[in-house]
């Protein structure tokens, strides 16, 4: 099968299967969470109908017994002192009254009136003293179950002790206290009262939550009084909605405490249920997946069959683009192609071209040796793969040459690679080999001169040693100098004047064609670095020499913003929009100001020694120094200005101030020194009665504006 129509069909499986399975898995969820809120509404309902015949009975139970133990037939039973006997007619009314009433009678098992202040007990049975027990044991139980609690009417659980009467059969003196029994005890602890109900509400219980499909649990207190789950035995005391078992299943859980009785009842669903049947929404989503799949498969046989033709026309494209590419990149290479062509190469082909390039040439030393094109092999194959991926055009033989071009976002990085491209190439080879690298350069385009350029390092005298391996750079820095040419320089004085004119329009012409010729020189990393820095450091001192402060021009935000970026590494357009925007227009916008306004030269002369003095000077020294008379200066202030000399002294002043507190970490007391204040108090107050802040705040305030901005 072809590999387009392999991946065509494992894409059809995903988009098909993942939807299905997450609906699979959604409607299972959905549908269990809708089970289980149902289940939640029913079982407050249940819950309620299941409390109210175990709960009147046992409310009964209180009741009665309760009264009993008010009676004067429960004193009369405390206070006697010998054993009772069943022949007295008041001991047979006891007893009735012991065994209940018609209400609550056919619910009790048994009962025993433990006389503990005597030593005797009255039961169902009849009446024998402690001595007379056939096991102590029953009894001990019973009554350290009542010692344990404070309550006189507590509920004691002994379901885990098995009856003494095996098969039915009652034995006499003795005393049965298994199960769960109703007790209740005298205020000085002189009589204790067991009644054992028998198992009618609770087979009611169990049948009536079996029917209704929950499971419930009774507790007297913290005593687990019935339960038709064991783990449901610890759930009494939970107080979230759901409770999972010691078998990890998770029940939802609703509770309830009777008020008369004081039992409490807790019902409980086991959610797995719903779960085993929402399991069939994923089982269906499975079966309908493998459907699917078996159906994408004779689509994909089908497919076979018919699109032979169609892969084979496909194949034949996918050569004619991979040799269309070879043949553009041995153009490249080679350096014959133009830079229309090199263009095509980027747009149809996906590469990514490094921002720093270098062109490789290798060969033997000696001819015939090996074949060229072998070379290439250890640096396709290196281990770790980090030269492979610096390959910026595959190695092409090119007159016996083995033609590579690498590539890099530092220029550390190519460095690097180029030393190991040379240590794996020498490592492998058994002859020696001549490796000649071009200058680093940024355009594919100038593939031809840098082709040149590696001929020529190749081939030079440093590797016309025969018997070692060697490398060589062609070092253009140092060949051709790099200096400013006349061309150069004229074309920077132009350059200059017209920015010192205002004339923004010519400024940006000759700044393409300045831009251009560091692209003809192929100015790379620090060489570019250089040229620009150059660059951008004449032009801002031409402010300066038409009469003006940089801090006139530049807020110290843009100066930092201009001193910070780093424009070496842009491409020319970036770097003439970066220069015409920010630091050009901005000049040639004041330059233009001041010309417009109409200030005279006296002016810009008098504002230079303001600011080359750093407002520290007089009007009668810059008078003296400019050969007129002060009130000269005073009128053309005045007449052009609009203010006077003492207004821009301290104008310039409280400028320069600012500029400094702003550029630099200056302490206030080195600005008010740099300005000619002996001390920085005299400097805080002038500056604070010109700005209404005094510098410290000024600080602050204007870095917390920039941080919000």
């Amino acid at each position: 099968m072809y590999p387009f129509g392999r991946k065509v069909h494992i894409q059809l499986f995903i988009l098909i299967s993942i939807p299905l399975l997450v609906m699979g898995f959604v409607s299972a969820r959905i549908y269990t969470n809708i089970s289980n809120r149902e289940h939640e509404a029913r079982m407050e309902y249940h819950l309620k109908t299941l409390m109210q015949q175990p709960d009147a009975t046992f409310s009964l139970f209180r009741q009665y017994y309760s009264a009993f133990a008010t009676g004067s037939d429960c004193k009369a039973l405390i206070d006697q002192q010998a054993l009772p006997h069943e022949t007295y007619q008041q001991v047979k009314t006891i007893q009735r009254e012991l065994a209940g009433n018609n209400i609550i009678s056919g619910n009790i098992d048994s009962y025993y009136f433990i006389n503990r202040k005597w030593g005797w007990i009255l039961s169902n049975l009849g009446s024998f003293s402690f001595m007379d027990l056939k096991d102590e044991t029953p009894l001990q139980r019973l009554l350290s179950g009542a010692d344990s609690t404070s309550s006189s009417i507590f509920w004691i659980n002994q379901s885990s002790i098995p009856s003494p009467f095996v098969g039915g059969v009652t034995i006499m003196h003795m005393v049965d206290d298994s199960g769960n029994l109703f007790c209740v005890k005298g205020d000085n602890n002189d009589y204790l009262l067991v009644v054992k109900p028998n198992n009618v509400w609770l087979n009611n219980l169990e049948e009536a939550s079996k029917a209704i499909g929950y499971d419930i649990a009774v507790f007297a207190g913290d005593v687990l009084l019935f339960s038709t789950n064991e783990e449901l035995k610890h759930a009494k005391d939970v107080d979230d909605s759901l409770f999972k078992g010691e078998s990890r299943k998770l029940y939802i859980l609703k509770k309830a405490v009777s008020g008369t009785s004081g039992l409490t009842y807790v019902l409980g669903y086991d959610t797995t249920s719903p779960e085993r049947f929402s399991n069939l929404f994923e089982r269906a989503s499975f079966i309908i997946l493998i459907i699917t799949l078996l159906a994408i498969l004779f689509l994909r046989g089908t497919f076979g069959i018919f699109s032979k033709p169609l892969f084979s026309l496909q194949e034949s494209l996918t050569r004619q683009q991979e040799k269309l590419r070879q043949n553009m990149e041995r153009t490249i290479l080679g350096g014959t192609a133009k830079e229309e062509d090199v263009q095509t190469y980027i747009s149809t082909f996906p590469v990514h071209v490094f921002p720093m390039l270098q062109y490789l040439a290798i060969g033997p030393k000696i001819a015939g040796q090996t074949n060229v094109l072998e070379f290439a092999d250890p640096i396709l194959n290196e281990a770790n793969g980090i030269l492979r991926a610096m390959v910026q055009i595959q190695p092409i033989v090119i007159e016996e040459i083995l033609c590579i071009v690498l590539g890099a976002a530092e220029a550390e990085g190519l460095e690097e690679a180029v030393v190991t491209c040379y240590k794996l190439l020498q490592r492998g080879e058994a002859c020696p080999i001549s490796i000649g690298c071009s200058r680093v350069f940024s355009d594919l385009a100038q593939c031809s001169i840098a082709r040149d350029e590696a001929l020529e390092a190749m081939l030079s005298k440093q590797s016309d040693e025969t018997e070692t391996s060697s490398i060589t750079v062609c070092n253009g820095w140092e060949t051709n100098g790099f200096a400013w040419t006349a061309f150069d320089n004229l074309m920077d004085t132009e350059l200059y004047t017209t920015i010192k004119e205002g004339n923004l329009e010519m400024a940006s012409k000759l700044l393409d064609l300045t831009v251009k010729r560091f692209d003809e020189r192929r100015l790379t990393g620090i060489e570019r670095k250089q040229a620009v820095s150059r660059l951008i450091a004449q032009i801002l001192t031409i402010p300066n020499q038409a009469g003006m402060r940089l801090e006139d021009v530049f807020s110290p935000s843009e100066y930092h913003a201009i001193t910070a970026a780093d424009m070496a590494s842009r491409n020319s357009s970036a770097l003439k929009a970066f220069l015409i925007s920010s630091i050009i227009r901005p000049i040639t916008v004041k330059i233009k100001q001041m010309q417009d306004t109409g200030d005279s030269f006296l002016v810009r002369k008098t504002i230079a020694m303001i600011d080359e003095a750093n407002g520290d000077t007089t009007l009668s020294e810059c008078a003296d120094a400019l050969g007129c008379h002060p009130n000269t200066i005073g009128k053309v202030l005045k007449a052009c200005k609009k203010t006077t000399f003492s207004e821009l002294v301290n104008e310039q002043k409280i400028r320069r101030a600012k500029y400094l507190l702003l550029a630099n970490d200056m302490k206030v007391g080195d600005i008010a020194q740099n300005l000619g204040y002996q001390n920085a108090q005299n400097f805080t107050r002038f500056f604070t009665s010109q700005t209404g802040l005094t510098p410290s705040e000024f600080k602050r305030l204007s870095r917390k504006g920039e941080q919000n901005d």
